[in-house]
């Protein structure tokens, strides 16, 4: 007998990046899947300097909800930057909260969810 296919886990997708109150300019980082690597591309306001992934949920407050320790992701130079974190998937990140945090200068701080990839991978047809 053969057992019904897992649904397919995220490869990649595009989390928005939003400020508090979901007013303002917002941001967006791509999330791809590169072997065993993740590759998180951002861009967002030029102003915005620093990055990380970290473990907690956005809020419509000015501040995240976060607990433990943040992924440093590389600083943004004229509002991008790349960043490669090895041996983990983007399945890994969406299927539990994490957020992708953008702040620095005078902008407001920006906030994506990560899980909302999860939500976006297609069910597996009935067999």
């Amino acid at each position: 007998m053969q057992q019904p296919a897992a649904p397919a886990a995220p490869a990649a997708g595009t989390v928005t990046l939003l400020p508090p109150n979901k007013q303002g300019p917002t941001g967006t980082a791509q999330v791809v899947q590169q072997g065993t690597d993740v590759v998180i591309t951002i861009h967002a306001l030029q102003d915005q300097t620093t990055a990380a992934i970290m473990t907690g949920k956005c809020t419509d407050s000015v501040k995240p909800s976060v607990s433990g320790p943040a992924q440093a992701l590389k600083p943004l130079v004229n509002g991008s930057s790349e960043t490669t974190i090895a041996n983990t998937t983007v399945a890994q990140l969406a299927s539990s909260p994490h957020v992708i945090v953008v702040q620095g200068g005078s902008a407001p701080t920006l906030c994506g969810d990560v899980s909302t990839l999860g939500a976006a991978a297609p069910a597996a047809p009935p067999h």
